[in-house]
């Protein structure tokens, strides 16, 4: 008879049976209850009882009995009865064991260990995907985060299962680099099936090409890489709060990455993940984070020392705020490391590295990373002008849309503009204060300049200038609404 224990304590389900009459090993089968995809062949256990790692779903499992080998005169085999079981939503086990930074994209390295196809699944529903490598940069952070792992191979987002040979990235990126072993990939085929999906061993961090649900001689599946890109976290932000010195803000769309992604992800930006060290400064994030209609990741994490937590800056945790009805923290499974804060109530939980659904908010110390200066305008022409340049700047018009270039091109003649400029190395949206104003020439004139605020001319441009907006007006009485009007209106502005 074939058992199922589905494990709250590790995400680790169980499978166990009887000890079949004349067997030399076993078989067990998985498959996913809604779409009867093979999820999981595990072969030649040589004992009664399994265990791996599998995402949430509804699942259906036998066991086969084997005696003998296929081709022998007694070979035979003997099937149980189905056993149908669900895995409910969770994540325990699924915490990076650590991440790297290279460019716009934060890799992560999971060693729960699972097939290809349940690492895909758990890459998505992580807001990522299954690792490309692109260069021997990205090649050298990965290796890097494996190198203490006793998870013999990882799983990166790379297949030939379309066409053999032709090999593809999942996320749909360009194949320009490859680390084969010497003598990969070679698409061994046999009773596990073909080999067409990519893995790294630990051991020489080569590539090679394996069956998507194969397990090693430890009856055990392989870790796995997820990438994310900066640039997608960044388009989950939803609001923003300042206090004191610092600025907050708030991420909440999407399935939600991983405590240590986010923190990650916090640090390219030159920030960190909240802290929370008073009551003021706790209504403030409550007031942020209800915004985002979910729970959120704080700054905050026991993983080192279970019940001694500590802020990521190293600020002193003498302010609290758990939810103390339901025993908070409780660290439910003893995985429950990190802090969360809760959307019903605004108080504190202890959470696991990547509960679905949960937002984060990002802490940035203005007074530690003051924003860089004004940027300083060059030549002015009918339809552009050009910002001088500064290595490692980029540059914007309007806060949100940046170019690494120093030109601005196809304006309209006679407009006024602001223009911004951010280090691109931190990505750090609050920037520069806005330049002085710019006028682009009109028919051939010398621009009108003025030393104006940023609140002065954001207001012109978006206030008056827009072509869909009634707050254009004849300013000078003149009959007719026009950049004269605009001028005049500058001057009462500098008075």
């Amino acid at each position: 008879m074939l058992s199922v224990k589905a494990s709250n304590e590790t995400h680790v389900t169980t499978f166990s049976w009887d000890t079949g009459d004349n067997t030399d090993y076993y078989n067990l089968f998985i498959w996913h209850s809604s779409t009867n995809e093979n999820v999981l062949s595990a072969y030649n256990i040589r004992n009664t009882v399994y265990s791996c790692s599998l995402p949430a779903g509804n699942y259906f499992a036998i066991v086969t009995s084997v005696h003998g080998s296929i081709g022998d005169s007694d070979f035979a085999f003997t099937d149980s009865d189905q056993v149908n079981f669900t895995i409910f939503e969770s994540s325990i086990a699924y915490t990076p064991i650590a991440t790297a930074v290279v460019g716009d994209r934060i890799f992560a390295a999971f060693e729960s260990r699972v097939s290809w196809y349940a690492a895909n699944l758990l890459a998505e529903k992580m807001d990522g995907k299954l690792a490309s490598i692109h260069n021997q940069t990205e090649q050298d952070a990965v290796a890097s985060l494996i190198e203490q792992s006793t998870v013999s191979c990882f799983w990166l987002g790379g297949s030939d299962h379309e066409s053999e040979g032709i090999w593809k990235w999942e996320d749909n990126t360009p194949w320009d680099y490859q680390n084969w072993d010497s003598i990969e990939p070679n698409n061994s085929s046999g009773w596990w099936g073909d080999e067409d999906y990519l893995v790294m061993y630990q051991n020489s961090k080569e590539w090679n090409d394996a069956c998507p649900d194969f397990a090693d001689d430890l009856n055990t599946y392989y870790g796995f890489i997820v990438a994310y890109d900066v640039k997608q976290i960044s388009s989950t932000k939803v609001a923003v709060a300042e206090y004191g010195a610092s600025e907050y803000w708030l991420f909440a769309k999407g399935m939600g990455v991983p405590w240590e992604v986010a923190q990650a992800y916090c640090e390219t930006l030159g920030g960190h993940l909240a802290t929370v060290t008073s009551a003021e400064e706790q209504e403030v994030i409550t007031s942020l984070a209800k915004q985002g209609e979910r729970h959120c990741f704080l700054g905050a994490t026991d993983k080192e020392n279970e019940g001694i937590w500590r802020w990521v800056t190293g600020e002193s945790f003498s302010y609290t705020n758990w939810r103390q009805s339901d025993g908070q923290p409780d660290n439910y499974g003893q995985c429950e490391n990190y802090l969360e804060w809760c959307y019903s109530e605004g108080l504190w939980n202890d959470s696991f590295s990547c509960p679905y659904y949960v937002g984060f908010i990002c802490e940035f110390d203005r007074a530690e990373t003051p924003a860089p200066a004004s940027p300083t305008i060059g030549l002015i022409g009918a339809t552009r002008f050009t910002v001088v340049a500064q290595e490692g700047y980029q540059y914007s018009l309007d806060g949100e849309n940046w170019q690494d270039s120093n030109t601005f091109t196809n304006l309209l003649p006679g407009f006024e503009y602001c223009v911004y400029q951010r280090k691109a190395s931190t990505h750090l949206t609050f920037a520069s204060p806005a330049s002085n104003g710019i006028t682009v020439l009109l028919n051939g004139n010398d621009p009108f300049t003025g030393n104006f605020t940023a609140y002065h001319l954001v207001w012109v441009k978006q206030k008056l200038l827009t072509q869909d907006n009634n707050m254009a007006v004849d300013i000078n009485g003149d009959g007719v609404t026009n950049i004269l009007d605009l001028v005049r209106l500058k001057k009462t502005l500098a008075a």
